[in-house]
């Protein structure tokens, strides 16, 4: 992994390049029931921006690890990273299945090209959402060689409201 990173308040991860791996690349918020629904801001995964990042060759042992995770999160942006060659789904965004309300929300997967992802499962795809996500947009992303024959390239699951999906 080579990866130009600065902090500041929350992540921000720019130009990184990730190879290899055995699960996957970047892992943001949480998946916690309890504290996605918190009042507490400061409990909040917000303001985090994955950008310019190449990454390939991702869940070689650990197959349903997504490239990129991103769980209960707001204000998050994941723009123009090349993913390819992944055994599971390249960008994942949300949790819950729709039984939580959080405060994911505000949050942008944008001009992303991505190629032979799910080459190890099928439940997934080049981008995929889940939960309720108000303000939440897919734009101008370009999806290839999908190997996942059910689901498709840009896959919003059960529970996935309030995303605004253009090519």
């Amino acid at each position: 992994m080579s990866c130009h990173r600065t902090l500041r308040l929350r992540l921000i991860t720019h130009r990184c390049n990730f190879t290899d791996l055995s699960g996957g690349a970047v892992k943001l918020g949480n998946v916690n029931g309890t504290r996605a629904v918190t009042n507490d801001t400061a409990l909040w995964d917000t303001n985090m921006t994955v950008e310019g990042s190449t990454i390939s060759g991702t869940s070689r042992e650990y197959r349903g690890a997504a490239a990129v995770f991103a769980g209960y999160v707001a204000h998050t942006t994941i723009k123009q990273n090349t993913i390819h060659d992944t055994g599971y789904t390249g960008i994942s965004l949300g949790w819950g299945w729709g039984s939580v309300v959080s405060y994911a929300r505000d949050n942008h997967v944008t001009g992303n090209y991505l190629t032979n992802v799910m080459s190890a499962l099928n439940d997934g795809g080049c981008i995929y959402t889940l939960g309720p996500q108000p303000g939440s947009t897919v734009s101008m992303n370009y999806c290839r060689s999908d190997a996942a024959p059910v689901v498709g390239c840009f896959y919003h699951d059960n529970g996935s409201r309030y995303f605004n999906t253009t090519k």
